[in-house]
């Protein structure tokens, strides 16, 4: 072990290019395109198509306004159900559910729950509509893109909560609301205005991420959001799609115009975030609190929507004759899981295979980073650590495309798998930075003055101290890499179907029953992890002897 601290010395360094080398392949796609200075012209005409292309105003637009209002809605709820329930734990459990299911799952329900053929209006029609077809109103691809953002609500606010939740617990919350009611404040007055802008500066990395995902999210846009125009990403991805090179300029030109509009995001948060100190700092002595907003029912019909969603799925998957108006199947059927072990085998091993890899590879990296942090006690910055999840997925997936096509390695499974990691390893460091940082280091000193190696310390007390938060960042890893879209399309060119990709081919509208069934695999499979990751720790501690 005398060559422990050199080994460790390692990870920051292969952390650092791993990182550092998709956001480099980014900047040289997003610029090689525009870089022909020749003539004036050639150099501005990407920036005249971008311009004048019909609609992009409109996909601007929706682009801004389906991620604000979700983030803005989400860490509303986030931090108002924080606040009631910080002494309880069941909420965070719930959160920690829902956060494991996919994204694209959770989609592919609700346009079967919402849409106008959907289970809810199956169910009241047509007793209390009068409908005995499908009537035509939009509701899924909104063109106000409300079906997105309720979507974004969903997934996100738990995500948003959870952290909020982790910060809350390091600031001595309890104490604080004891001594704010000893001076008359409501306990709710109390949260609002002296603890939430505590925890608002520790969240803001949060924060940016969920806005980052709001404004490049592709995979859902592509299932609920707005389709004539669309929003910006999802433009974006249609020209990066197109091989022609008047297309990949007009999609550098795009990806930069969203990266500017996501850091013209962030600071405008910084503004509203100062605005929001300012006014607490000055609401001493206004002790009244006339109103409060009911956020339990908000939370419920969340809650209910997450069930609504997959139990249609499941019913959608036995389904065999269910025509419009009636509140259930007339012919049931088991024929389509039966055959989606024939066809969606290829996926399933794909989507485990590539999960395993690269968690496996990001757990690996930022367990001996975070050793490496342990030992030299230094304190790294976490934006560069989280940089991936700050930055458009888009743009990350435009230049790793570039870069693997340079390398002529686009297509390989390794190639998929480094992609992967590139969205995994920040979900690692959120989850497990504050749980390393937090470790009682005489623990180890005590161990090793009683003769015990440092490899022996590590595996037989810190593993098994840290076993939850790790395995809870596993599952949590695991259903991020189960629910990527673009990186598996984006750098395995096709050659490897997941069941993220062909669920959401299945619920653009090939097969409503297929959709279902992929949608209740890809939900299965991070939920059976989730629900290890949560029996695990016991078995690892129950011998607690050194």
């Amino acid at each position: 072990m005398k060559n422990s601290p050199f080994l460790l010395a390692l990870f920051p360094v292969v952390l650092f290019l791993a990182g550092a080398l998709p956001i480099l392949a980014a900047l040289l796609a997003l610029t090689q395109p525009l870089s022909d200075i020749s003539s004036l012209n050639t150099f501005t005409q990407p920036w005249a198509l971008l311009f004048q292309w019909p609609g992009l105003v409109r996909s601007i637009g929706l682009s801004l306004w389906s991620a604000i209002a979700a983030t803005l809605i989400s860490l509303w709820l986030a931090l108002a159900l924080c606040g009631q329930v910080i002494q309880r734990g069941t909420a965070r459990a719930i959160s920690s559910a829902i956060l494991a299911m996919p994204h694209i799952a959770l989609a592919t329900g609700l346009i079967l729950l919402l849409s106008p053929s959907g289970w809810l209006l199956r169910i009241i029609s047509p007793t209390l509509t009068g409908f005995v077809r499908p009537p035509d109103w939009t509701i899924v691809n909104d063109p106000y893109a409300l079906s997105l953002i309720l979507l974004l609500v969903i997934k996100e606010t738990p995500f948003l909560f959870l952290m909020a939740f982790n910060i809350a617990g390091r600031i001595d919350v309890v104490r604080q609301i004891q001594a704010g009611n000893a001076l008359g404040y409501h306990s709710e007055k109390v949260w609002w205005s002296l603890l939430v802008p505590q925890i608002l500066v520790a969240l803001r990395l949060p924060l940016f991420c969920v806005l980052a995902f709001g404004l490049s999210a592709v995979d859902i846009a592509i299932l609920l959001g707005p389709q004539q125009p669309t929003t910006l990403a999802l433009l974006v991805w249609q020209w990066i799609s197109e091989p022609s090179m008047r297309h990949q300029s007009l999609a550098a030109a795009g990806t930069l115009l969203l990266i500017v509009i996501t850091l013209v995001c962030f600071v405008a948060w910084r503004y509203v975030e100062k605005i929001w100190l300012k006014y607490c700092r000055n609401a001493y002595g206004r002790r009244l609190n006339t109103w409060r907003m009911p956020f339990t029912p908000l939370w419920v019909i969340g809650i209910l929507l997450t069930l609504g969603a997959y139990t249609v799925l499941f019913v959608w998957s036995v389904a065999w004759r269910w025509p419009f108006s009636s509140s259930f199947p007339l012919q049931w059927t088991y024929d389509y899981w039966l055959t989606s072990i024939h066809q969606l085998s290829a996926p399933i091993i794909n989507s485990l295979l590539i999960a395993c890899m690269a968690n496996l590879l990001s757990l690996v990296l930022c367990v001996g980073f975070l050793e490496w942090q342990f030992y030299t006690r230094r304190n790294t910055n976490l934006w560069l650590l989280l940089a991936p999840l700050l930055i458009p997925q888009i743009s990350l997936i435009f230049g790793l495309q570039h870069m693997a096509a340079w390398l002529d390695v686009i297509g390989l499974l390794p190639s998929v798998i480094f992609a992967h990691m590139v969205f995994v390893v920040p979900y690692y460091f959120l989850s497990l930075s504050g749980a390393w940082q937090t470790f009682d280091s005489r623990l180890i000193y005590t161990a090793q003055s009683l003769g015990k190696s440092p490899w022996a310390c590590f595996w037989r007390i810190k593993i098994r101290l840290l076993s939850k938060p790790l395995a809870l960042s596993v599952a949590l890893g695991f259903a991020v890499s189960m629910g990527l879209y673009l990186p598996t399309l984006g750098l395995g060119a096709g050659r490897f179907p997941t069941l993220a990709t062909e669920t959401v081919a299945y619920a653009s509208g090939i097969d409503r029953r297929m959709a279902a069934v992929a949608a209740l695999w890809q939900t299965f499979i991070p939920l059976l992890v989730y629900g290890i990751a949560l029996f695990l720790p016991f078995i690892l501690t129950r011998n607690k002897k050194l």
